[in-house]
């Protein structure tokens, strides 16, 4: 299981990820609200972690919404705000690596960016 956590002045959104068969025990929490695996469709959640994933997250006029490698995993209208961004984390069950990340406002205008140019031993990179 892999949790990407972004930490905002007023709260937080978790993104969960895991193998296809393990999304059963995920949770999301976006801001205040929390969904649940057994209550919500988490299954586009599920993905080859053994490879990179591609994941994409956005909050636009209050809808929030999870692509998987490209893949619509998750929408939700009325997603309250976690605040101004001022942390992410990643937690991994085992071992884990974090190739790139970007920020970047509505207009597509790039506030943060980083692309861990080191070579992961075993990557292939």
């Amino acid at each position: 299981m892999i949790r990407i956590v972004l930490h905002g002045t007023v709260g937080a959104h978790i993104i969960p990820l895991a193998k296809p068969g393990c999304v059963g025990d995920m949770f999301l929490m976006l801001g205040d609200t929390t969904f649940h695996a057994g209550h919500a469709d988490l299954s586009r959640m599920g993905c080859d972690v053994s490879q990179w994933v591609n994941l994409r997250y956005e909050v636009r006029n209050r809808t929030a919404k999870v692509f998987v490698n490209g893949r619509d995993a998750f929408r939700h209208t009325n997603a309250k705000t976690a605040g101004a961004l001022v942390g992410v984390s990643y937690r991994f069950e085992g071992a884990g690596a974090v190739d790139s990340v970007a920020f970047s406002r509505p207009d597509g205008s790039v506030v943060f960016a980083e692309p861990f140019s080191e070579i992961i031993p075993g990557s292939g990179r």
